[in-house]
């Protein structure tokens, strides 16, 4: 499943555009689960506490070991209030010491889902 993201938030003002991401982002989300057959309830609430804490994007996702385990790669994606979608990518050894870190890494708005 794949969706582009609507091109009219980017001409709201910014103080408007968090909502409008995260209004565009819940029939998306709440598609996806209905063709997977999981229950709507915990999106619809996390739909409302969004809102409620201001509706800016976050997300770290699940860490990669390298095929030694001596690294482990996490990737993190934000929306700023601008509208950009940022990347960032941590590398850390088995000790949890970051040992390389890429930021600034635009991002695009195309949302693709396995």
């Amino acid at each position: 499943m794949s969706t582009w993201l609507d091109p009219t938030i980017l001409d709201l003002p910014l103080s408007e555009r968090p909502e409008a991401y995260l209004r565009w982002f819940q029939p998306v989300l709440l598609g996806l689960a209905a063709a997977r057959g999981v229950p709507a309830t915990g999106f619809e609430e996390a739909f409302d506490a969004t809102l409620a804490a201001g509706c800016f994007m976050h997300w770290e996702g699940p860490g990669r070991s390298s095929p030694d385990r001596r690294h482990r790669a996490t990737p993190y994606y934000d929306i700023d209030a601008n509208g950009d979608a940022w990347l960032r990518l941590t590398i850390t050894d088995r000790a949890q010491n970051r040992v390389a870190e890429a930021w600034g890494l635009q991002a695009t708005h195309k949302l693709s889902i396995s």
